[in-house]
């Protein structure tokens, strides 16, 4: 896999709901046992290949304390883009 680097300009500890205007980006990582959310893909990428089972990773253009809906494994309603479905070695 290629090392990708996504660098934020925000905190993702300090978002303002009132100030919508912050929003960026995060990576969604889900399999049939669990999900994980974080800006950095790498971590994301790491943290699922850990749980032992194939996930899937998407990129989702809001803020990463934002909401949304998720159904069968996937962010809802924030046109989250679908990057791949990664298998365990």
């Amino acid at each position: 896999m290629s090392k990708l680097t996504f660098e934020p300009s925000y905190d993702t500890k300090s978002y303002d709901k009132e100030n919508p205007k912050e929003i960026e980006h995060h990576f969604f990582g889900s399999s049939a046992t669990e999900w994980y959310t974080d800006v950095d893909f790498q971590k994301v990428h790491k943290y699922m290949a850990k749980r032992g089972y194939s996930f899937n990773i998407y990129f989702v253009p809001v803020h990463a304390k934002a909401s949304y809906d998720i159904m069968n494994y996937a962010p809802q309603g924030v046109d989250a883009h679908y990057l791949g479905t990664y298998h365990v070695d």
